[in-house]
């Protein structure tokens, strides 16, 4: 087969499976070119599903398994206790963009952390107020 007839044949082959792809597209209700709807998860539409991380009995990431010795160490797992602040983590940046995580919760200055107003973060602690007193915690770096 000469070079010509190939191109011919590769030509009318894609035309076909074009025209296959658009007939199915057509055939569903939708026009050409048009994409399927989200698919719906439990009745929701997907565009308003939101994810929520459930820490509960889990243990904190922020801990090391291991020492600084080389001993194993048994994780600590997270429990929410009223009116203790167990400071978990501390994501820390220079400009405005720190989070601690506050008894499992994402939390950045000037926001409410159970009853205490986060006032600043720090790269190593943070400063709590409760009825205008104030409450520095250090970050655990090791269990």
């Amino acid at each position: 087969m000469c070079r010509r007839n190939k191109f011919i044949v590769i030509i009318i082959f894609s035309a076909i499976i074009l025209s296959v792809i658009i007939f199915f597209a057509r055939g569903r209700g939708l026009p050409a070119g048009a994409r399927a709807p989200a698919k719906r998860a439990e009745g929701i539409p997907v565009k308003e599903a939101e994810f929520i991380y459930d820490a509960r009995e889990k243990r904190n990431p922020f801990m090391a398994l291991i020492g600084s010795d080389g001993r194993i160490l048994e994780p600590r797992i997270s429990r929410k206790r009223d009116g203790v602040i167990d400071l978990e983590g501390i994501i820390y940046d220079s400009g405005s963009s720190s989070y601690a995580v506050i008894n499992g919760e994402i939390v950045k200055a000037g926001e409410a952390a159970g009853d205490y107003q986060l006032i600043r973060i720090e790269p190593q602690k943070i400063i709590l107020s409760k009825e205008g007193k104030e409450l520095e915690v250090e970050l655990n770096t090791e269990e």
